[in-house]
Formats: C-alpha cells, sequence, structure tokens
C-alpha cells in the first residue's frame, strides 16, 4: 500500500495501481487502498475502472467522504447531475460546514426563497470561483439579498459585473445576521443545475472588463494586421502538472505571418520566452509593468483585446469564457471534471472549444486538431469556429 501511494505521488500510475492490487490479495475490504486505486485509473483517462473502484470503496464505508466526493466529480463529469451533486454534498467541508461557520443546521440554505440575506462562502481557488459564478445572476433572480465571499482579487469585477449583489474577502472576518442563511458556492449546483437544459441559463458572457482600462491596453498593443492570440499554457501553483504544456509546441502550429502572440502567462516565463526566441524566432507581446498573478483587471483587458485566446487548463480559461472571448483550451486526459468527458464545447462557458488528450502526457493529438481549426480561423470569422 505504501509502494502504491510513493508511486502515486511520482505520477507512475501504473505501477501504483500494481501495487494497490497487490495490497488489496491481503486485505479486499481496504477502502483507502480502493479510493487510491480509483483516483490512479482517473489519472490514466480510465474512467470505467476509476468509478468501479470509488463505488466498492462506499460499498465498505457509505460514509466514506473521499471516495464520494471523488466519485462526485466523475458523475458530474459525465452529465450525471442530480446524483452527482447529492454526493458532492458529502465531501468533508459541507460536511463540516456547521462547524466551520458555527452555525445551526437549520441556517444551511435548502434552496427555497427568504427574506433575509443568503450568505454564499467561497470554496477552492480563482477558476472555481469564476466559474460558480456563472450562477450568481440566476441565483440573483431567485434571492435579492446576497452577500457572497470571494478572493479579494475578484471583487472589483464580481461588483461592475453583478449589480445589487455585495462582495467580501473570503479572507477577511465579515457579520451577518441570525436571520441569514449559509451555503458553500459549489452547493449550488444542486439547486440550479440538475441538467444539461438548465446550462442553457449561463449567459454567453457574464464578466465585465474596465471600459478605460480595456482602451489603455488597447493602445500599448502593436498595430498589426496578423490575428492577436493570448496565449496561456501552464499553472505554476497547480499540483496537477499534466495540464502545462510546452510553449514552444503550442505556437509550433501558429505560423508568424498569421499571428501575434499576446502573453496571458502569470509568474517566471523567462525561460520559455527566450526558448521561442532561439529556436523559433518569435516573440511575445508582454507587458512588465502589469502584474499578472495580481491585477485581474488588466489581464482581462488584455483578454477582451485578443482576437481569441489559446490556453491550457488555468485560470485564463475561465475568465476568457466568462468574458465571451472565442477560446481554444487544451486538456489532459484526466481533464478536471467541469470540462466533462467528451464533449467539444464546454457546457459552462459557450465559447470555449475543448481539445482533449487521448493518451496520457501526449498533447499530439489535441494539438493536431487546433491546428486545423487555427488555420480555419485564419481563413473565417473567428466565432463561427467549434
Amino acid at each position: 500500500y505504501n509502494l502504491g501511494v510513493l508511486y502515486f505521488d511520482q505520477h507512475k500510475y501504473y505501477l501504483a495501481i500494481r501495487y494497490y492490487k497487490k495490497s488489496l490479495l491481503i486485505d479486499s475490504k481496504n477502502k483507502f487502498t480502493l479510493n487510491n486505486m480509483g483516483s490512479a485509473y482517473k489519472k490514466l483517462g480510465n474512467f470505467k475502472k476509476s468509478k468501479e473502484c470509488y463505488k466498492k470503496a462506499i460499498l465498505i464505508d457509505p460514509f466514506f467522504s473521499d471516495a464520494q466526493h471523488n466519485l462526485s466529480f466523475l458523475l458530474l463529469s459525465e452529465g450525471q447531475f442530480i446524483e452527482g451533486w447529492s454526493k458532492l454534498e458529502l465531501r468533508k467541508k459541507a460536511l463540516d460546514i456547521k462547524k466551520i461557520l458555527n452555525i445551526p443546521k437549520t441556517k444551511i440554505w435548502d434552496g427555497s426563497q427568504f427574506n433575509s440575506t443568503l450568505v454564499v462562502h467561497a470554496e477552492q481557488g480563482i477558476g472555481d470561483e469564476i466559474l460558480i459564478s456563472s450562477l450568481y445572476n440566476e441565483l440573483f433572480s431567485r434571492q435579492k439579498n446576497l452577500c457572497i465571499s470571494c478572493d479579494k482579487r475578484l471583487i472589483k469585477i464580481f461588483g461592475r459585473s453583478f449589480s445589487g449583489i455585495k462582495f467580501v474577502d473570503r479572507k477577511s472576518s465579515f457579520t451577518f445576521s441570525n436571520e441569514s442563511k449559509h451555503i458553500f458556492s459549489f452547493s449550488l449546483g444542486q439547486y440550479l443545475r440538475t441538467n444539461v437544459k438548465s446550462f442553457k441559463n449561463n449567459s454567453k458572457k457574464w464578466l465585465y472588463s474596465n471600459n478605460k482600462r480595456d482602451k489603455e491596453i488597447q493602445n500599448l498593443i502593436p498595430n498589426s494586421n496578423k490575428i492577436k492570440i493570448g496565449i496561456s499554457w501552464k499553472s505554476p501553483s497547480s499540483k496537477q502538472n499534466n495540464k502545462d504544456i510546452s510553449l514552444l509546441k503550442m505556437i509550433s502550429i501558429m505560423p508568424k505571418s498569421l499571428f501575434g502572440l499576446i502573453n496571458l502567462q502569470y509568474g517566471d516565463i523567462k525561460d520559455d520566452k527566450d526558448e521561442i526566441w532561439k529556436k523559433a524566432k518569435r516573440q511575445l507581446i508582454l507587458f512588465e509593468n502589469i502584474d499578472y498573478k495580481n491585477d485581474f483587471d488588466s489581464l482581462i483587458s488584455l483578454i477582451v483585446n485578443c482576437d481569441a485566446v489559446v490556453t491550457s487548463d488555468n485560470v485564463t480559461a475561465h475568465f476568457a469564457g466568462a468574458l465571451g472571448k472565442k477560446t481554444f483550451l487544451l486538456v489532459p486526459i484526466n481533464a478536471f471534471w467541469y470540462w466533462q468527458t467528451k464533449k467539444p464545447k464546454s457546457i459552462w462557458y459557450p465559447d470555449i472549444c475543448i481539445y482533449r488528450q487521448n493518451e496520457s502526457n501526449n498533447w499530439d493529438h489535441p494539438i493536431s486538431l487546433l491546428k486545423s481549426d487555427l488555420i480555419d480561423l485564419s481563413k473565417k470569422e473567428v466565432n463561427n469556429l467549434c
């Protein structure tokens, strides 16, 4: 079992599964081994076997929240929303809501309208907050008194985009009345996204940039007849490093004569920038005076000024999708649940086209598909693609 965990941490999933199987020969009722093996199969894109392992773990212990949580993501990715959201409620955070917020069970929102304030508590990362914000307009139509916590870098953008809703820093303490009710953000899905049809309530655009900043950024971008592609290729803070793509490989399908490259990537990109100049004589349009990690207002204005966005699975994809920008998204074989398992277009973000690996750690297939569409992009209107 410990060898399986070790190999899993080293991203050697086939070896991890081998040792988990050996562990099960000794103890076939080990729910932790089954859960871990399910996660290893998921990393390899074998969702059928992954689901089998999670279900076996749950048969041993129906209250095993880790397996229920993992299974919920598989169900949601397959479009089984009612069962998926239900199992997601068994995640540890949701189970501990009373302890975390120090509130009685009666103060957890059940989806029905009431007169006082509904407090929505943020969870997960920036991309997840942007994703779930697709529900806020619809939620506001049901419940007029809303207070929503979020990353402080999003407060200005959310405040501009959702008139009438109060946003507060998720890391600061804030007060609420005894009549308020509470919910974690992803628990909203069980009330607002219960089938594929309900996703039609997503608008094509729900976040809005600062018009003044848009014009300032526009004046900084060199005039050119080339198609302006905003580009992002890695997630510096993510533990799931199989989402990252070589910048050199990504731009190899974007001819210099047709495409200009606008950097949307935060973090240290010096080596990437140097490599594409040395090997491909390509330059990124990079604004040294913009803090890509913290100045989200400038980042989204950069996105607005692009003709299209090409990105790996990171916060750029979420921003671009919520801004209604045509986006070409490259995802690994074990993509996050909200990118679904087979669909070529996102159900959360109508303007995102998805290109999936068909083999673990191999980007050749999605890159070849993207290349074909980028060729079409140079010939057609951007919004007619995908």
